[in-house]
């Protein structure tokens, strides 16, 4: 499997109706978000692990740790790059995007 955020991607997509299920219910989850999300996390990923794997082989200065896992209470973030959402019209409310 490459790091690369392609085969991150292409990984997560041959596996999410196997992993991201609810053990409880048997019901796949993943649909329930949107591809943006797991898209921008696997490119996260991808970087954090390009980097470190460039510290171990001495093409970046500096240590650099193996990447973690971001804990629930981190500021949460999702790019949207598709253009998947648009203007907010007639929502019976002030907020706008």
């Amino acid at each position: 499997m490459s790091w690369s955020a392609y085969g991150l991607r292409k990984h997560w997509n041959t596996v999410k109706d196997d992993v991201a299920v609810n053990t409880d219910t048997g019901q796949v989850w993943w649909p329930e978000n949107s591809k943006e999300a797991y898209s921008s996390g696997l490119a996260n990923c991808a970087a954090a692990l390009s980097n470190w794997s460039d510290a171990r082989s001495g093409k970046r200065r500096g240590p650099m740790g193996f990447p973690r896992f971001k804990g629930k209470r981190a500021v949460l973030s999702c790019r949207f790059t598709t253009g998947s959402f648009g203007l907010v019209t007639d929502s019976g409310d002030r907020r706008h995007i």
